[in-house]
C-alpha cells in the first residue's frame, strides 16, 4: 500500500494539472480590441436562411451567456448593401433571411470564453453556431456565439455609434470620435476625438482636403481640382449599434478627370474608426496628355490640435504641431513611402492609411505631405493657415487609362498613441482575425 499511494498521488496531481490546462485553455485569450469582427453568411452554413430577425450573438461570461452588441447587414444579390433610411434606401432592400453575402458584424473586444460543452442555451434559443476568433499573429482566441430564437432574440442595450443630421451637417457620433460633413459636400469640416482623459474634445479639423493638380502644354495650361467643387449626396444609409453605413453618391469632374463615378460609394463607420472608399476614373494615361498630373490628400486642421505630436511609419521620432515650421519639421523624410501616418496628444489621436489597388504596385508612391505654417495661405479655408498631414500621391501621372479604387481609413484608437503601440491598428488590415464556425448544440 505504501508503494501504490505516491503513485496514486502523483497520478491525481496530474489529472488536476490537465484539468487545469484544459480549463485555462477555455478562457479568452485575445488581445486585440480594435478589431471588427465581420463574417459573411455564406462562411456560417448552418445558419443560413434563418430570420435575420431571429438571430443575436451572446458571449460566455462568468459562468453565463449574455448579449453582445451585434448587427446583420443583408447585402442584394447584386452584393450592395441594403439601407433603411433615405431617399434611396427603398432601391437596396434585403429579403430578411441570413444568406449570400450578408454580414454578422461585432468588435473582437467584445467575445468571452469558450462555453463548457455541458452549458444550457438561453431560453427560447433554437440552434447555435460558436465563433471562434483566432489571431494569426499571437495565436490568441476568444469566442461569441450566433444563436437563432423562436421569439425576440436577447440584445445589448450598447450602441457603439450612431447617425444624425442636424444644422445642415450629417453627423456621426461614435464612441472614440464624432465626425461630421456638410449636408451635399464630399468633403468632412467636423473632426472630434476622445482624449486619454475620457472627454470628447472641441472640433479639431479645418477640412479634409484633396487636391488635384494638372499641367499641360509644358505648363502653359494649369488646372486645379478641389474638393469644394465637389457634390456629393447622402442618398442611404443605415445605423446599426455596431456600424453606420452610408451610401454616397456623386463626383467632381474637372477636364478629362472624374472621381468618385455615379454608382456611388459605402462609408462605414465603427466605434474606433471609420472609411471612405473613393475612385479615381482615368479616360487616358495622364502621361500621354499631361506635363504634370499629382495628388494629395490631408487633414488640414485647425488651432486646436496645438500641442499634437505628428510621426509616421518613417518619421517615427516625431515632431509637434504649432502653426510655424521648425527645422526639425523641414528635415522630415518626406520622399520616403510610408503606410501610415498619425498624430495624437491631450486632445485625442489618429492614425491614418490609404490601400491601393495592385495595380497601383511599382508605379504609385505615397509620400510625406506635410505643411506646419499659420502664415501660408490655401484657400478656401475656414481657419487661415496650413496645419496640413498626409499623403502626396506620387506616380498617379504614369497610370495607364483605366478606374481605380483606393481607401482612406481614419483611426481613433483608446488613450495615447505612439509608434510601437501602432502595431495593433496595422493588424486589422495586415493579419485580419480568422473567424472559424462550427455548430454548436
Amino acid at each position: 500500500m505504501k508503494r501504490i499511494l505516491p503513485w496514486l498521488v502523483v497520478s491525481m496531481l496530474v489529472l488536476i494539472v490537465a484539468i487545469t490546462q484544459a480549463q485555462e485553455s477555455l478562457q479568452r485569450t485575445l488581445a486585440r480590441t480594435e478589431d471588427p469582427v465581420v463574417v459573411k453568411a455564406e462562411g456560417i452554413a448552418a445558419m443560413q436562411g434563418r430570420a435575420v430577425s431571429a438571430l443575436g450573438v451572446l458571449r460566455w461570461a462568468e459562468g453565463k451567456f449574455e448579449p453582445i452588441p451585434a448587427q446583420v447587414d443583408e447585402r442584394t444579390t447584386a452584393g450592395e448593401f441594403c439601407f433603411e433610411h433615405g431617399p434611396k434606401a427603398g432601391k437596396f432592400v434585403g429579403n430578411g433571411s441570413f444568406d449570400g453575402d450578408d454580414e454578422l458584424v461585432f468588435m473582437a473586444a467584445d467575445a468571452g470564453d469558450q462555453a463548457p460543452a455541458e452549458a444550457a442555451m438561453p431560453a427560447g434559443a433554437e440552434k447555435a453556431v460558436e465563433l471562434l476568433i483566432r489571431d494569426p499573429v499571437s495565436g490568441g482566441q476568444a469566442w461569441a456565439y450566433l444563436m437563432a430564437f423562436a421569439g425576440e432574440p436577447p440584445r445589448s442595450s450598447v450602441d457603439y455609434v450612431s447617425h444624425e443630421t442636424k444644422e445642415g451637417r450629417n453627423w456621426v457620433l461614435a464612441e472614440n470620435y464624432q465626425f461630421a460633413e456638410l449636408d451635399g459636400a464630399a468633403y468632412f469640416d467636423r473632426l472630434m476625438l476622445r482624449g486619454p482623459d475620457g472627454k470628447m474634445s472641441g472640433n479639431l479639423a479645418d477640412q479634409i482636403k484633396g487636391r488635384t493638380n494638372i499641367k499641360a502644354m509644358g505648363g502653359l495650361v494649369s488646372t486645379r481640382i478641389m474638393d469644394r467643387n465637389t457634390n456629393s449626396d447622402l442618398t442611404a444609409w443605415k445605423d446599426g449599434p455596431v456600424r453606420v453605413l452610408q451610401r454616397m453618391e456623386g463626383y467632381f469632374k474637372g477636364g478629362p478627370l472624374k472621381i468618385g463615378g455615379t454608382g456611388g460609394a459605402n462609408n462605414v463607420f465603427y466605434r474606433n474608426f471609420f472609411y471612405t472608399p473613393i475612385t479615381i476614373e482615368l479616360p487616358f494615361k495622364p502621361s500621354s496628355v499631361f506635363s504634370d498630373f499629382s495628388m494629395y490628400y490631408v487633414i488640414d486642421w485647425n488651432p486646436a490640435t496645438e500641442g499634437f505630436r505628428y510621426f509616421d511609419s518613417v518619421n517615427t521620432a516625431g515632431v509637434i504641431l504649432n502653426g510655424k515650421m521648425e527645422p526639425e519639421e523641414k528635415n522630415l523624410d518626406f520622399k520616403s513611402p510610408r503606410t501610415y501616418w498619425a498624430l495624437t496628444g491631450p486632445q485625442g489621436s489618429m492614425l491614418v492609411r490609404m490601400t491601393s489597388p495592385e495595380k497601383w504596385a511599382n508605379v504609385v508612391t505615397l509620400r510625406l505631405y506635410y505643411v506646419d505654417d499659420d502664415s501660408v495661405k490655401d484657400d478656401p479655408d475656414n481657419f487661415p493657415g496650413q496645419r496640413q498631414t498626409g499623403y502626396f500621391v506620387d506616380g498617379i501621372y504614369n497610370l495607364d487609362k483605366g478606374k481605380y479604387l483606393y481607401i482612406l481609413y481614419y483611426h481613433a484608437p483608446t488613450g495615447p498613441l505612439d509608434p510601437e503601440l501602432a502595431q495593433p491598428i496595422l493588424d486589422i488590415l495586415d493579419h485580419p482575425l480568422q473567424v472559424q464556425a462550427s455548430a454548436w448544440k
